[in-house]
């Protein structure tokens, strides 16, 4: 059996098109050391060739032991917890519903939101199935895409509703947009991947690659969420310094990095102070508590039916609460009012663990493509649920808030099962190798 004999039987054992690649060169490269070791000992060539091949054992037995180690496997735990996240937290809104008639929870009827949760569970099994790669290496094209298609709803039928921008009229229909911008982080990992070998060129033109989102977030939702878009960039452009994947001064890097992460929002405060319109003075000042009335008293009723609590179960407080802001972003609010604190600990550590559990994935994946998008899927998220959490507590009230299976609304829940999608997917794939085999990706801006 000649080498290309050898190595076509051996990938057909191996079910994974992309493994049976890798595979394939691997066991290729065996092949030619072995050969020259057999060469040295004073075989012909065509002897060393076919002691090489005869020395990797029977092709078939090899292909099916690779097939059991790169073959593609679906978290079926991590499926199994976001589908009992995702009932529970629709369960809660409806039921908080029942309790209080005249306060809202959902942002449309338990139809809707049914169909859309139905939705968004099968969009992420289908992103599952998909290799993330596939994406991850089209990244600049979709960012491209996805920030001028936003605009452009925003620029021809963006509409005002409640005061606040960051809606589209689409199809007889309003859809929210404020919450799509975290769809660019993962694509931001796959840019990170392109031109992680460029050195200080190739990081150049990362920042550079920052501004589509940025100025796409800025445009159609909030300067917080544009300003949160950029350091959650960031902290993904610092994980690739950190692992050397970039041709630079490494502690210098990191250093300035980490100066601009903790720079960037003390500037873009002080701007806002400075030179921003007074509702933006207003809302930044509502942040922090020395704002109107207004700010303080949503604070204080929070921060009230949280203090008069109970472990379990409603308390008097919670009972007498007749609604008044809007309970549709403080869901874990009446939870734990309604229900008492040990309900809110037990959804919001379920929650969190499944969080910190794919994000521990993503840091551990051998892939450098999987580790970048998994591990800014899972910060984007982390850093939007503490953000809810504290604005639950009354610690801060920023103007749009967010946790998966909480937050209800059609365009924020096939966002969040997009995410999950690309999380499952990077799990998935995680035993494949996925890298360009060889190629060496352009760094040219």
């Amino acid at each position: 059996m000649d080498r290309k004999e050898y190595l076509d039987t051996l990938a057909e054992q191996i079910r994974s098109k992309p493994a049976a690649a890798a595979v394939r060169r691997e066991i290729e490269n065996h092949i030619e050391e072995q050969k020259k070791a057999f060469l040295a000992e004073g075989m012909t060539g065509p002897e060393a060739e076919e002691a090489a091949v005869q020395e990797m054992g029977d092709p078939v037995e090899t292909g099916v032991a690779m097939d059991l180690i790169h073959r593609p496997q679906i978290p079926w735990g991590s499926v199994v917890l976001i589908v009992f996240l995702s009932i529970v937290g629709m369960v809660f809104r409806f039921s908080l519903m029942t309790k209080l008639p005249g306060v809202s929870f959902m942002t449309g009827d338990v139809t809707r939101e049914g169909l859309y949760l139905c939705l968004g569970l099968a969009l992420m099994i289908g992103i599952c199935l998909i290799d993330y790669s596939r994406i991850g290496r089209r990244a600049r094209t979709c960012t491209l895409v996805l920030a001028l298609a936003l605009m452009a709803g925003n620029l021809f039928t963006g509409i005002v509703v409640n005061g606040m921008s960051g809606y589209l009229y689409f199809a007889g229909r309003v859809v929210s947009i404020n919450l799509v911008w975290p769809l660019f982080v993962p694509l931001y990992g796959g840019i990170i991947y392109r031109y992680r070998k460029g050195g200080y060129q190739g990081l150049a033109a990362c920042l550079l690659w920052t501004l589509p989102g940025v100025i796409c977030t800025m445009s159609c939702s909030r300067m917080g969420a544009a300003l949160l878009l950029l350091e959650i960039d960031l902290i993904i452009l610092i994980v690739a310094v950190w692992k050397q994947w970039f041709q630079v001064a490494k502690k210098k890097t990191l250093i300035g990095s980490g100066a601009a992460l903790i720079l960037l929002p003390v500037a873009s405060a002080g701007i806002t102070l400075l030179f921003g319109a007074d509702y933006q003075k207003m809302r930044l000042m509502t942040l922090f508590d020395v704002s109107g009335q207004e700010g303080n008293w949503m604070r204080q009723t929070i921060q009230d039916m949280l203090g008069n609590s109970r472990f379990i179960g409603a308390s008097q407080q919670a009972l007498d609460q007749e609604g008044g802001f809007p309970a549709v972003d403080f869901v874990l609010s009446y939870i734990v009012g309604y229900y008492g604190i040990l309900a809110a600990l037990v959804l919001i550590g379920l929650i969190l663990y499944l969080m910190f559990r794919l994000l521990r994935v993503s840091l551990r994946q051998k892939n450098q493509l999987g580790r970048l998008m998994g591990t800014g899927c899972a910060i984007v998220m982390v850093a939007q649920i503490l953000i809810y959490v504290l604005c639950n507590m009354g610690i801060i009230l920023p103007g749009t808030i967010y946790c998966p299976f909480l937050t209800s609304g059609g365009t924020v829940m096939l966002v969040t099962y997009i995410i999950f999608g690309i999380l499952l997917s990077v799990y998935r794939y995680q035993d494949i190798p996925l890298e360009e085999g060889g190629r060496v990706s352009s760094v040219t801006p």
